[in-house]
């Protein structure tokens, strides 16, 4: 079990991190397993060190609440799909990208972005960061020992490939433009 704890990219907190990692090996310890009712009990008590995180909204119920119906809408956003063609699968129907200087942050039909240069080199720099993250999770789980399936490896070498020629310009379009 790991003594040091760090935050991922674009996580971190006020706090460090070894706050958060020892209670949550405390839960575990104490619960069996981690659940968010026991990291929110936790933080709810005001010694806690988690307990002035940003999360909780200054433990503000109506906030809370307007937050959980945005998370609610967004859910229900990306619930639709688009069906293409007759013979391509449905994909999502609304994408929501990084904001351009002049936009807020929105949902985009697959359509709108697919048209748009700028729009779709945003979405498929986003595409590429998740791309990437995915990858390090399944880094974790083939460093457990678990070993790692060669169609499997090359499938995400072609995926990443791909991806860096796309956002470098060379997408077979004529654009070449770069993602920021």
């Amino acid at each position: 079990m790991p003594s040091k704890y760090s935050w991922k990219l674009g996580h971190a907190r006020s706090y460090p991190a070894e706050a958060l990692g020892n209670i949550l090996v405390e839960i575990g310890k104490r619960d069996g397993d981690v659940t968010p009712q026991a990291v929110v009990a936790e933080a709810s008590r005001p010694e806690s060190p988690i307990h002035n995180d940003p999360c909780w909204l200054g433990w503000n119920k109506d906030k809370a609440a307007e937050t959980y119906w945005l998370s609610a809408a967004r859910q229900l956003i990306t619930s639709v799909e688009v069906i293409p063609a007759e013979t391509l699968p449905p994909v999502q129907g609304w994408v929501n990208i990084p904001p351009s200087k002049t936009e807020k942050q929105a949902y985009h039909l697959i359509d709108v972005v697919a048209s748009d240069d700028d729009k779709k080199l945003r979405f498929l720099a986003q595409v590429n960061r998740e791309f990437h993250s995915w990858k390090n999770r399944l880094g974790t789980y083939f460093a457990m020992g678990i070993e790692v399936d060669k169609d499997l490896a090359s499938a995400l070498s072609i995926v990443e490939s791909r991806l860096e020629a796309i956002l470098k310009g060379d997408s077979g379009s004529g654009s070449t433009k770069k993602a920021a």
